[in-house]
């Protein structure tokens, strides 16, 4: 009995040697993905090799200088217009599609340049605005002076800048300017599509090319 208790004593001891050297053995072979678990958006955490494929954040846009239009310079002409009035007549037109050089004949036509006239007929300044067309014009673009200067301007332009989107011929816009829409449209109708007026103002736009001087 007691030669047998020693045997499985024995046995146990040996068993219990065998288990503690097999994990201890476990222990120092454990190696690579297997002895560690890193999160893999612990981006503090990872090994310098996976750090590196790290999205990098997006690197801002380096400010475009915006483009600068070149300013025009408007032409000058030599006529009894001030420069200063010359360029808001330029501006304007540029605005209203009206061509500048015409609209600058037709006030050397109506007013010899003289924002102060007032006709017979009861026409307005520079650009000889009739009475009978005041009011709506006032309604329309708030003018109420039509013998200052730039307002005369913004009148007329307006009035040419209506007949130029109807019709494309200088001249039946100059008619319709002179005689009004209606008188136009009855001359056109008998053939007419040129008046000594029209042609007055046309020929002035070859006169003022002929007087156009350089800025200074």
């Amino acid at each position: 009995m007691k030669r047998r208790f020693e045997i499985t004593a024995t046995v146990l001891l040996l068993a219990s040697l065998v288990f503690i050297a097999g994990n201890a053995l476990a222990l120092t072979s454990a190696t690579g993905p297997e002895a560690a678990v890193i999160s893999e958006h612990d981006w503090t955490s990872l090994p310098a090799a996976t750090a590196e494929a790290r999205p990098s954040p997006a690197a801002e846009p380096k400010p475009v200088a915006e483009e600068t239009k070149p300013v025009d310079k408007p032409p000058l002409y030599d006529v009894p217009m001030s420069d200063e009035l010359q360029g808001y007549l330029y501006e304007a037109c540029e605005e209203t599609g009206v061509p500048f050089e015409l609209a600058l004949a037709l006030i050397g036509n109506e007013s010899g340049y003289r924002p102060e006239v007032i006709s017979k007929t009861n026409d307005y300044g520079l650009m000889q605005i009739n009475t009978c067309n005041h009011e709506w014009l006032e309604e329309e673009l708030g003018v109420e002076d039509f013998l200052d200067p730039e307002d005369n301007i913004t009148a007329g332009l307006y009035i040419l800048s209506g007949y130029f989107e109807k019709y494309e011929d200088p001249n039946m816009v100059l008619m319709a300017y002179n005689m009004g829409e209606y008188g136009a449209q009855q001359q056109w109708e008998k053939g007419v599509y040129q008046t000594e007026y029209s042609r007055r103002v046309i020929a002035r736009i070859d006169e003022l090319e002929r007087k156009e001087f350089p800025d200074e």
